[in-house]
């Protein structure tokens, strides 16, 4: 009597571990995808968070920074660039999640007021409409 394993034996453990294979890496690619998503989607809101901050920094300070912007008038917009937000310090940069190259971008602040209202200074209605643009990324808002 031999001991060992058939050839329809190990050509079946061969195929069952193929398909557990390819059922693993679909799974990985599939979890990466989202988990750079994510990040975009984070990236985007801090984006936003970050012009917020830029606009209150504005409205309170009294040293008059060439970068500072007024609150746009009713009906109109300012754009803040990404890079301003950077270079000042109001965020880090974001980095494209596959090139590793710096993304570009921008924030497009609209006064959306009623023209006849209470509404004064950072209690007005601004819309915040992000373009976050990178190699693998580009998102709705441009």
């Amino acid at each position: 009597m031999k001991k060992g394993f058939t050839l329809i034996e190990l050509l079946g453990v061969i195929v069952i571990l193929g398909i557990v294979s390819t059922i693993a890496v679909a799974s990985y690619i599939s979890y990466r995808n989202d988990v750079i998503e994510e990040y975009y989607e984070k990236a985007e809101k801090t984006m936003k968070a970050s012009s917020e901050s830029l606009l209150t920094y504005c409205q309170n300070s009294v040293l008059g920074e060439s970068y500072c912007l007024d609150i746009p008038k009713i009906g109109a917009s300012v754009v803040v660039s990404l890079s301003t937000l950077t270079d000042h310090k109001f965020m880090n940069e974001i980095f494209d999640q596959k090139t590793n190259k710096k993304c570009t971008g921008e924030i497009k602040i609209t006064n959306n007021t009623p023209t006849h209202s209470d509404y004064q200074g950072l209690n007005q209605k601004l819309e915040y409409k992000v373009c976050l643009r990178c190699d693998n990324h580009k998102s709705s808002g441009c």
